[in-house]
């Protein structure tokens, strides 16, 4: 989202940078406020797209994480429900280390 941002700003010569902060609401009584609905709300309907399509080939459906910087906003306002996990790269990390440890490796020489 914030790379869309910038290449729309980038492109846009007469549009100024926002800060991404999601308005009070989607009809916009400004510039800036349109802009912020504009790439958020893209961004959730974007959200739940993908994952319904996913569904549909999938045939069922799976359980939905959200993680990065812009999960915390987003999440809450997409209609799949899914679980925010801020730390979610760390703990595949430590998941894909566990199951790769050698027999009888000690804990100090992972």
């Amino acid at each position: 989202m914030g790379t869309a941002a910038r290449e729309l700003f980038r492109k846009a010569e007469r549009l100024n940078p926002v800060d991404l902060d999601f308005p009070a609401s989607v009809l916009a009584e400004s510039t800036a406020d349109a802009v912020r609905a504009g790439v958020l709300h893209a961004a959730v309907g974007a959200t739940d797209h993908i994952i319904d399509a996913l569904r549909a080939e999938l045939g069922y459906s799976p359980a939905l994480y959200a993680t990065g910087g812009w999960a915390p906003g987003i999440a809450p306002r997409c209609r799949n429900d899914m679980r925010v996990v801020a730390d979610l790269t760390l703990i595949g990390v430590d998941a894909v280390c566990s199951r790769n440890v050698q027999p009888g490796t000690r804990e100090d020489d992972r």
